[in-house]
């Protein structure tokens, strides 16, 4: 356990510092702090199993009064005001609904979201305001309603497939299901994490598991390579590979979606005509090649997956959505102050 104290920082005053992880530097460097109203913030507390600290090269927004390892579903309240005055958010009521939807009731998710850096805040604060009176559009259809870490039947009745946003088109006939990722993608690996191999007993993700599917979604002399009740996929070259790995998950969730089969009640009386997944990236990292390939990498799994299913109900967006596309085509609603922080408008833009 580490006791150091921790420390709320005025970054009008201060500079950050990262440890030397060059990576997590530029992530930082993209971000607006000047935007915000009283931008403190405070390193993050990590825990892993019985280690404990507060990190080097990642930090979280203060919450007057609270230490962030304190953070728990118990100050959900004091997390919404702070969020909402940071970033001028008016509709209180809204935000705090969603935010509680994005926690699930998991004080863990909770501290997360507080994290400068998270993916989870940054789908938030872009999307929490969509309804039937301010739609977003996206690849020409209006949605007009969103959820978010809505849970799909994956493999196991007790693993669902948590996707990060369900959108709804406002004439009902649509659901878009979106994988958020922030800056995930730019941590690389040639080895994914553990797979159950109750995943090779499910048609659809047995064939993308596939030697043949492997190669060509993550490369020639990628593999699948087998301990116990689990493998792994092991890649010539390093890539995102957790990311496909969780799209995988996402596609049969989805497709468990579209067959009607429901575990989470809020999408129950939907009869969408059309279901979509796909996965929303930000992409303002600049001359950073790891945007590019994990594009690639998406675009392969979309590829693959229309080779050998087939006959779908699922439609697979071709490309990943990025966060600049979406706020150039819904400036009116979007929170401006959002796209700002995040530096996907500048100026009038």
């Amino acid at each position: 356990m580490n006791n150091q104290q921790n420390e709320s920082i005025n970054l009008i005053e201060k500079d950050l510092t990262f440890s030397g992880d060059k990576t997590r530097e530029s992530v930082y460097k993209i971000f607006n702090f000047k935007q915000l109203h009283e931008p403190f913030i405070e390193r993050t507390w990590w825990q892993h199993g019985n280690d404990s600290k507060y990190s080097d090269n990642s930090y979280s927004f203060s919450i007057d009064g609270i230490d962030n390892k304190k953070i728990s579903k118990n100050n959900l309240e004091d997390v919404v005001q702070k969020l909402s005055n940071l970033f001028r958010i008016d509709k209180n009521e809204v935000f705090a609904t969603k935010l509680k939807e994005v926690c699930n009731g998991n004080g863990n998710e909770i501290r997360k979201i507080t994290t400068v850096h998270s993916s989870s805040l940054c789908a938030l604060l872009f999307f929490y305001n969509v309804s039937e009176d301010n739609p977003i559009k996206i690849n020409g259809v209006n949605y007009g309603e969103v959820l978010f870490e809505y849970k799909n039947k994956c493999i196991k009745d007790n693993a669902p497939s948590n996707i990060d946003i369900a959108l709804v088109s406002t004439d009902k006939k649509t659901v878009l299901f979106l994988e958020s990722k922030f800056s995930e993608y730019l941590t690389n690996s040639r080895v994914s994490s553990e797979i159950s191999n109750s995943y090779k007993e499910n048609e659809l993700s047995d064939k993308i598991y596939s030697t043949d599917s492997i190669e060509k979604i993550f490369g020639e002399g990628a593999q699948k390579v087998s301990s116990g009740n689990y493998f792994k996929i092991k890649a010539k070259q390093p890539a995102y590979i957790d990311g496909i790995k969780q799209m995988i998950s996402h596609y049969i969730g989805a497709d468990n979606f579209a067959e009607g089969e429901r575990v989470d009640d809020r999408l129950k009386k939907i009869n969408a005509e059309n279901v979509l997944l796909g996965t929303i990236v930000f992409d303002g990292f600049e001359n950073n090649p790891r945007c590019e390939g994990y594009r690639k990498l998406y675009e392969n799994f979309v590829k693959e997956v229309g080779r050998i299913i087939g006959n779908s109900k699922v439609i697979l967006l071709s490309k990943p959505l990025t966060y600049k596309e979406l706020w150039e085509e819904n400036k009116e609603s979007i929170d401006r102050d959002v796209a700002s922080f995040y530096g996907v408008c500048k100026g009038n833009n």
